[in-house]
């Protein structure tokens, strides 16, 4: 577990997790896991447990821990592969320690848990060895690996405490991912991301809070709104809020600072930082004085009690110190009497030095004669070979060089004892004098990381306010109902990345679907589910990843890229958005893509937000329609009836709006002209008649042989269609409702799949192919076969 500054990235955690698996039983997917996570920096200790892989991959993305501690595997036999109780995708993405099973001992672990932290807190201790056995025992373990591998860092570690997934609004390891909260999805770069787009601090520990704020949204309204209200008060506060940053930009990283001094790895440039940080927080009292929301007035008041400290430093060290305790000259005058005296006697042996070098000079004839020295020989006479004749008889030869001899004199090996030796005993003592400094500053580490934090926090929120400040951002309303509405919304990274002006905003509405008690619904005119068709390149991915990343912004406590908000709190956000398969996992893109819709049918809510984006796409038309449609009715029917977002090119799902009645569509509007068409990237009510696919195709550089024939065959395909009527008769809820599929419009592009059933054919025509097939054309003369085809053309013609 590193603590060195200069190995660590100063604005990304540094974690270290302990992760004990069930033992046997089922699947590996069944399995409960026992997680506990320690950041030395914060102090913290947390503890969970959860269910399945799935969960598990999730957790291990927020957490993003740089090592692992894991049981050790039993042996195996002769020729069986290990199997990895990791989930897959996990693997090379921290580095993995292994520990002996005892290290895993429920009555080992659960016991140095209650040797080290029950004077602290017996009662709450307690109750985590009660509700999460298997959660403590993996801190257990992580709790001896510390104590055994770095003794002294775990001096400040705060008591574990349970890690509580419901005050959080939960993001899974697939929404982390595809919406790039922290790092893009093609090349993992930081650049692009939200977190990139919000993080204006000024500090490593700011960093790092406003990051855990990304991945970690709050669910409860109360925290949630007083965070509000700092951010809105730094919002308005320009001044105050530049004061503030100004400051912030001069501290050291007070958190990590605090973790190298209980390591015992502290150096005196350290502590030099440290004493000026400490001297800017008056300061900072001073400017967060004139606030009253109730979380600047906590950050004001952790911001005091460490003046003893920093006078302490400054009497110690002096302000130009060097970094490493061997160069010396670190301690200032007066504070030790001995090493005044050292002092003294090494300052006055180089004032010695130089006067026997003159008095030398003129005794011996010799002007360029000169005293020098160096780490081999020590103090020497240096007499060029023109002079050697006039060498002294008293001078010993120490060393030949090719233009000079070396020389020392009994006086001179004396003086050089006596200097070299007060030298080495001021190292000695400055050393001794730095570590009494370390540890005693080492006292006080605790209140040194919470102040640090506390840094952190306010450096986060300034963020947060510079950004909505410089980007127009308003603050939301918050609430508990089921409302997601946002007038003139914008993505937060293009509107970042692009220039002023050019991000075009568009309104959303959508409403949970949950029923009241009894058991009807909530009468509520929005939408639960748009269905939202158009063009590709036209903008309808950009369009629902800005809902969710709205709601995320929201829901840490930032504003918003929009004119107004309404946000009905969401407890989790799944989506199903772009296509990758998974070798490692042996699963393909279509497999991954099931999966993860799997995922959200199972465990999605009324208070859930669904982004699904081209579900469906990676089969067969027929099956991927199917499965699209069926999804549909099954978000709108079921028990959770969460809000949802739903893009898709299969057009047949528009006519879901006739029958749902909380399904809306929407389309993202283009405009063509002579062949050519023009994205205005407009969200509108209605379908789409066209996804102009040929377009994009040509826009991405297709060849125009391969555009061209494509155009011949879609023409056929379209010609084809549009004798066809799209039905599907499927019992449930909604095949009450359903009466007919819309017949197809000669400007409809879209190839519609179903064939009529036979209730929805003319009785007419009906009668004419019950006739033809009854025919048997084996038993007719060539004239009665005419006779029968004359009569049903006349029929077909209504004669």
């Amino acid at each position: 577990t590193v603590v060195e500054e200069n190995l660590l990235d100063a604005r990304k955690p540094n974690r270290l997790v302990a992760l004990l698996p069930e033992d046997g039983a089922g699947q590996r997917d069944g399995r409960t896991f026992g997680l506990a996570s320690v950041d030395l920096a914060e102090g913290t200790l947390q503890v969970q447990e959860v269910k399945g892989l799935a969960a598990l991959t999730s957790e291990l993305a927020r957490l993003a821990p740089s090592e692992a501690l894991l049981p050790e595997p039993p042996p195996l036999p002769p020729g069986a592969r290990p199997v990895s109780v990791l989930p897959p995708g996990t693997q090379g993405r921290f580095a993995l320690s292994y520990l002996k099973p005892e290290a895993f001992s429920p009555r080992e672990a659960h016991r140095r848990l209650q040797t080290r932290f029950a004077s602290a807190s017996g009662s709450e201790l307690k109750r985590l060895l009660q509700d999460l056995p298997r959660g403590a025992t993996a801190a257990g373990a992580l709790l001896g690996y510390l104590e055994e591998m770095h003794p002294a860092a775990s001096a400040h570690l705060q008591p574990p405490t349970a890690f509580d997934p419901q005050r959080h609004l939960l993001l899974d390891e697939t929404a982390i991912r595809s919406l790039e909260l922290v790092e893009t999805l093609r090349d993992r770069a930081h650049e692009g991301s939200l977190l990139w787009t919000l993080d204006r601090t000024c500090t490593g520990a700011g960093a790092r809070t406003l990051r855990e704020w990304v991945l970690r949204p709050l669910r409860d309204l109360e925290p949630l709104q007083s965070r509000q209200d700092a951010v809105a008060a730094l919002h308005r506060q320009r001044e105050a809020r530049k004061a503030l940053r100004d400051r912030l930009k001069e501290t050291a990283d007070l958190e990590r600072i605090a973790a190298r001094l209980s390591a015992g790895r502290t150096t005196p440039r350290d502590l030099v930082a440290l004493k000026d940080s400490l001297r800017l927080l008056p300061a900072f009292a001073g400017e967060l004085k004139g606030f009253g929301e109730p979380v600047l007035a906590a950050l004001r008041a952790r911001c005091a009690g460490l003046e003893a400290v920093a006078n302490r430093i400054e009497a110690t060290l002096r302000d130009d110190c060097p970094n490493a305790l061997a160069d010396g000259g670190l301690i200032r005058d007066g504070v030790n009497a001995e090493l005044d005296r050292l002092r003294s006697v090494a300052t006055g042996g180089k004032q010695w030095m130089a006067g026997f070098q003159s008095r030398e000079a003129e005794r011996s004839g010799i002007p360029s004669l000169k005293v020098g020295y160096n780490r081999v020989f020590g103090y020497y006479i240096e007499v060029t070979r023109a002079h050697l004749d006039k060498v002294p008889a008293d001078y010993e030869r120490r060393q030949t060089l090719a233009h000079a001899e070396r020389f020392v004199t009994p006086a001179l090996k004396e003086r050089e004892a006596e200097v070299l030796g007060a030298e080495d005993k001021i190292r000695a003592l400055e050393t001794q004098l730095f570590h009494a400094l370390r540890d005693d500053v080492a006292g006080s580490a605790r209140e040194i990381q919470m102040t640090g934090a506390a840094l952190g926090e306010l450096d986060a929120l300034c963020s947060l306010a510079e950004v909505a400040a410089r980007q127009g951002y308003i603050r939301p309303v918050l609430n508990d109902g089921r409302k997601l509405a946002f007038q003139q919304l914008r993505h937060p990274v293009l509107d970042e990345t692009l220039p002023k002006g050019q991000v075009v905003p568009n309104d959303l509405l959508l409403s949970g679907g949950a029923r009241t008690k009894n058991g009807r619904d909530n009468g509520d005119d929005a939408p639960q589910i748009l269905l939202l068709t158009g063009p590709n390149m036209a903008g309808k991915s950009t369009y629902i990843r800005a809902a969710a990343l709205a709601t995320i912004l929201a829901q840490m406590g930032s504003f918003v890229p929009a004119e107004a908000a309404e946000i009905g709190m969401v407890d989790r956000i799944f989506t199903r958005v772009g296509a990758a398969d998974d070798l490692f996992g042996g699963r393909s893109t279509f497999m991954v893509e099931m999966a993860e819709v799997a995922e959200i049918l199972a465990h999605a809510s009324d208070r859930s937000l669904v982004i699904l984006d081209e579900v469906g796409r990676g089969t067969s038309t027929y099956d991927g329609v199917s499965l699209a449609w069926s999804i549909v009715e099954f978000l709108h029917d079921g028990p959770a009836r969460p809000r949802t977002l739903f893009a898709t090119h299969y057009h047949e799902l528009c006519g879901l709006e006739e029958e749902l009645p909380r399904v809306r569509n929407a389309c993202a509007v283009v405009k063509e002209w002579q062949g050519e068409i023009t994205f205005l990237y407009r969200i509108a009510a209605g379908s789409s008649e066209r996804s102009f696919g040929l377009h994009a195709a040509r826009l991405a550089g297709v060849p125009n042989p391969v555009i061209e024939r494509a155009r011949s065959i879609l023409h056929e395909l379209e010609e084809e269609a549009r004798e066809r009527i799209a039905n599907v008769g499927q019992p449930g809820p909604s095949a009450q409702r359903r009466k007919r599929r819309r017949k197809p419009d000669r400007e409809d592009g879209q190839l519609l799949l179903f064939d009529p059933s036979p209730m929805e054919i003319d009785p007419a025509v009906q009668a004419v192919l019950d006739e033809l097939r009854a025919v048997d054309a084996n038993a007719l003369t060539p004239m009665d076969a005419l006779k029968k085809l004359a009569d049903l053309a006349n029929r077909a013609k209504g004669e």
